[in-house]
């Protein structure tokens, strides 16, 4: 379903997509799908983190949302 770019136009606004690069719970071929989808995603991955990251590390997450936010 995430391939179907017909059926989801391309959001007005800026898109940051955040991974945790140790999530079990999903393939490594999803990792920042949105950016297969739209133009000009950020992408930031968390190689320590997993399927939470903004649980298992909110400060750090949190500073990825704010460098974005900031740009």
């Amino acid at each position: 379903y995430l391939d179907q770019r017909d059926e989801l136009p391309q959001p007005q606004q800026p898109i940051l997509s955040i991974w945790g690069a140790a999530d079990r719970s999903h393939p490594v071929c999803n990792k920042h799908s949105l950016a297969r989808l739209y133009d000009g995603v950020r992408t930031v991955t968390f190689e320590d983190l997993g399927h939470t990251p903004e649980l298992e590390d909110p400060e750090l997450v949190l500073a990825a949302i704010l460098d974005f936010v900031e740009t």
